[in-house]
C-alpha cells in the first residue's frame, strides 16, 4: 500500500488552486512529488504475490542518542524470484528533521495515520534476506536542562512570594512541581535507550509529555500568584489555565478549492484489466467537503472515520491510463487568516504591555512570539499538494496553536491588571486609581462616620425612650375623686337633710 491507502497501480496527485473559473473552482496543473515516483512498481500483479511470498520483519537497536530500526525482509520460497514492498511505519513524533540515515529506503508520509513511513520496492531471489537499517536521533526524552530550568523557576517563584498572603499556597504549588519532575527524570532514568528496549523509552517518553503539561500549567499557578504580589515571574513557563480550542483545518474553511487527480494505469502488455478505484482522504475532510466527484462515487468509512472516494471497476486496456478529477474545498484554507489573526492579538498584546510598563520577562515573551509568527508567516508549503503538503498543513496547524497557547498565557496575565482606559473608549471612565494612602484615608473617613452616626442615633433613641416613660408615669389623683353637689334639676327638690 502507498502512502495515501492506494494499491500501486494507481496514484493520487494533489495540486494547488491557480486559476479561477468561471464557476469558481481554482484549477492548477502539477506534477507528483520524484520521492512519491520513485515508489511505483513495475505492475500491480506482482505486488499482489510478492508479499505473501516475503516475510517483513522489523526491531529497534538504540544507542546512546540514536535508534536504528532495523527492517528485514526474506523470501521463503526456494525456488522462485520475489518482488515484494517493503513498509514500515516511523515511531511517533519522528519526521524529516529526526532522520540520520534512510539507507536504501525512501521516505513518505502516511495521510491516515499522520505518520512518515519508510518504503523500497525490492527483489528477492529464492532464500534471499535482505536487512535494512534506518537510524534515527534519539528525540524521545525531555532534556535535563528543561527539568532543571522549571524546577529553578518554581523555587524562584515561591521565594518571590514568601513576604505575600500567597506565600503557603506558592510553596505547596513549587512543592509539587518538584515531586512530578523527580518523576519524570527517574523515568527517564528507568527507560533509557542502552537501558530498556526501544518501544518502551517511547513509551515512557509519551507518558512524561503528559506529565510535563501538568508542570506547566502548576507553574503557570505560580506566575499568577508572582504577579498578583507585583512581583516580576522572571520568565513566563507556565501553560495556559484553559487550552486553546483544537483546530483541524487551522482556522476553519474557506471557499479555496483544490483537485486531487488519481490516475489508474493498467501496466500489461496484453491483457485488458477492470480494476477497482478507492481513495482515502485526509481525516480534515468530511463528505461536504467534495465539491465535484469526478466521475466517482463519495463513501464514509465509520469504523476509520474517513471519508473517501471509489468506483468499483474502472475498465483499462492494454497500456491505458484514466484520470479522475475529483474537486475539494480546501480543509487549511483559513490558515493565512488564523496567522493574522494570531498576528494582530499580539501586536494588540505588545502596545498594551507598552503602555502599562510590563515585566521585563512579559515583554520578551510577547516579542518571542511575534518574531515565531513571522517565522511561520515566510515558511510557505509546497508547490505541490501532495502528502508532503498534508503533513506541512498539519505541523503548521499544530504550530499555530501552541503559538495561540502562549498568546492565550499573556493575555491571562494582563487580565486581572488592564486598566479601564484598555477596555472602554470613554474619557469619562480613563480615571487613574487612587494610591494605597489615598484608599485607607478613604476607609477611615467612611469608619468614622459611621461611629459618629451610631453614637448620635444611640442618644437620639436613648433620650426618645425616656421622655415615653415619663409621660406614661405622670402626676395622677391623691384621693378618690367625690363629685360636685347637684343643684337640682327641673322637676327634683332639694336632697332630704
Amino acid at each position: 500500500m502507498g502512502g495515501l491507502g492506494l494499491p500501486l497501480w494507481y496514484r493520487p496527485c494533489y495540486h494547488l488552486p491557480a486559476v479561477q473559473t468561471p464557476e469558481g473552482i481554482n484549477v492548477s496543473t502539477g506534477g507528483q512529488s520524484q520521492r512519491r515516483i520513485a515508489a511505483q512498481p513495475a505492475g500491480w500483479v506482482w505486488y499482489g504475490w510478492g508479499v505473501a511470498a516475503a516475510l517483513i520483519l522489523f526491531s529497534y537497536a538504540a544507542t546512546a542518542a540514536t535508534i536504528t530500526l532495523k527492517v528485514k525482509a526474506y523470501n521463503k520460497s526456494q525456488t522462485e524470484k520475489r518482488t515484494t514492498l517493503v513498509r514500515t511505519a516511523l515511531p511517533p513524533f519522528a519526521g524529516p528533521s529526526t532522520i540520520i540515515s534512510l539507507g536504501e529506503l525512501e521516505l513518505s508520509y502516511d495521510v491516515a495515520t499522520k505518520t512518515y513511513y519508510v518504503h523500497k520496492q525490492i527483489e528477492l531471489e529464492p532464500g534471499q534476506a535482505r536487512t535494512f537499517e534506518v537510524v534515527l536521533n534519539d528525540i524521545w526524552s525531555i532534556p535535563e536542562k528543561s527539568l532543571t530550568e522549571y524546577e529553578d523557576h518554581a523555587k524562584a517563584l515561591a521565594d518571590a512570594t514568601k513576604d505575600t498572603p500567597g506565600v503557603d499556597t506558592s510553596r505547596k504549588m513549587a512543592g509539587v512541581v518538584e515531586e512530578s519532575l523527580k518523576a519524570i527524570a527517574a523515568r527517564q532514568r528507568a527507560y533509557a535507550v542502552g537501558v530498556a528496549p526501544a518501544a518502551d523509552h517511547i513509551r515512557a517518553y509519551e507518558s512524561n509529555l503528559k506529565a510535563i503539561e501538568q508542570v506547566r500549567k502548576d507553574v503557570g499557578v505560580l506566575e499568577n500568584l508572582a504577579i498578583a504580589a507585583g512581583k516580576d515571574p522572571g520568565a513566563i513557563l507556565g501553560s495556559p489555565l484553559v487550552p486553546p480550542p483544537a483546530d483541524l483545518g487551522a482556522g476553519g474553511r474557506t471557499d479555496q478549492v483544490v483537485v486531487l487527480r488519481i490516475k489508474v494505469t493498467n501496466p500489461s502488455l496484453t491483457e485488458k484489466r477492470t480494476p477497482p478505484v478507492r481513495q482515502d482522504l485526509p481525516v480534515e475532510v468530511g463528505p461536504t467537503d467534495i465539491l465535484d466527484a469526478g466521475g466517482l462515487q463519495v463513501g464514509f468509512d465509520s469504523a476509520q472515520g474517513l471519508t473517501y472516494v471509489y468506483t468499483e471497476a474502472v475498465e483499462l486496456p492494454a497500456q491505458q491510463s484514466r484520470e479522475f478529477e475529483v474537486r475539494i474545498r480546501n480543509p487549511w484554507g483559513g490558515a493565512e487568516e488564523h496567522l493574522a489573526r494570531l498576528k494582530k492579538r499580539i501586536a494588540d498584546l505588545i502596545e498594551i504591555g507598552r503602555k502599562t510598563q510590563a515585566y521585563g520577562s512579559v515583554t520578551n515573551g510577547m516579542a518571542g512570539i511575534a518574531i515565531d509568527l513571522e517565522s511561520l508567516a515566510t515558511n510557505k508549503p509546497p508547490a505541490t499538494l501532495n502528502e508532503e503538503y498534508v503533513a506541512f498543513a498539519r505541523q503548521r496547524a499544530d504550530r499555530l496553536r501552541q503559538i495561540e497557547g502562549r498568546i492565550m498565557r499573556i493575555e491571562e496575565l494582563f487580565q486581572a491588571n488592564q486598566k479601564p482606559a484598555d477596555l472602554f473608549v470613554a474619557p469619562m471612565l480613563n480615571v487613574k486609581p487612587p494610591n494605597p494612602q489615598t484608599t485607607w484615608r478613604i476607609i477611615w473617613i467612611i469608619i468614622i462616620f459611621l461611629g459618629v452616626f451610631s453614637v448620635f442615633f444611640f442618644f437620639r433613641w436613648y433620650g426618645r425612650s425616656k421622655s415615653e416613660t415619663m409621660d406614661r408615669r405622670g402626676a395622677g389623683p391623691a384621693g378618690p375623686t367625690v363629685p360636685p353637689p347637684d343643684s337640682g334639676s327641673p322637676g327634683q327638690g332639694p336632697a332630704a337633710p
